[in-house]
C-alpha cells in the first residue's frame, strides 16, 4: 500500500467579473476531481476571492502557508488550476516554490503540470510564471490608460 499523499487545493480570482462568473467553482471542481483521479487525500480546499497575484499578501495563501509551516499533517502537495492562479510575479513565485520544496511541499498546476524532475522543466515553468506576469503588467497598462482618458 502506497503512502497516503496529502494535498492543498488553491483557488483565486481576481476580479468581481471572475466572482460572478463562477470561475472560483470551477477550479475548484476541476482541482478537486484531479485529486481523486491521484488518489490524494485533500487536507484543505482554500479560496482567494478578489486578490490579485502580484503577491502572496492574500488571506487565503496565509492560511495555506499556515497550514503547510504549522499543521502536524505533513502536506505533500500544493495544486492550483493553472500558474497565473498561483502567482504573476515571478521572483515571488520562484522563491515560495523554493521555501516549500526546501520543506517537502511540492507546488504545482493541475492543468499546467510540471514535471520537476527534468532540466526543461525550469524552462517550462518560468515561460508559465513570467507570462502570468506580463499579462498582469498589461491589464495595469490598459487600466492606467483608461483612468487618463
Amino acid at each position: 500500500m502506497s503512502p497516503m499523499i496529502n494535498v492543498i487545493l488553491y483557488n483565486r480570482v481576481s476580479s468581481d467579473d471572475q466572482i460572478k462568473n463562477f470561475s472560483i467553482e470551477n477550479q475548484i471542481e476541476l482541482n478537486t476531481d484531479y485529486a481523486k483521479r491521484m488518489g490524494w487525500n485533500v487536507v484543505s480546499v482554500i479560496e482567494d476571492d478578489g486578490y490579485s497575484a502580484k503577491n502572496f499578501d492574500r488571506p487565503g495563501w496565509k492560511k495555506l502557508k499556515d497550514i503547510v509551516y504549522g499543521s502536524k499533517i505533513k502536506v505533500h502537495k500544493v495544486y492550483f488550476v493553472r500558474w497565473d492562479r498561483f502567482g504573476r510575479n515571478t521572483e515571488f513565485c520562484l522563491r515560495v516554490i523554493r521555501q516549500f520544496g526546501e520543506r517537502g511541499t511540492e507546488i504545482n498546476a493541475v492543468q499546467q503540470p510540471i514535471d520537476f524532475g527534468t532540466p526543461i522543466s525550469k524552462h517550462v515553468l518560468n515561460t508559465y510564471l513570467t507570462t502570468g506576469e506580463v499579462e498582469r503588467d498589461n491589464i495595469r497598462i490598459r487600466t492606467s490608460e483608461g483612468i487618463r482618458k
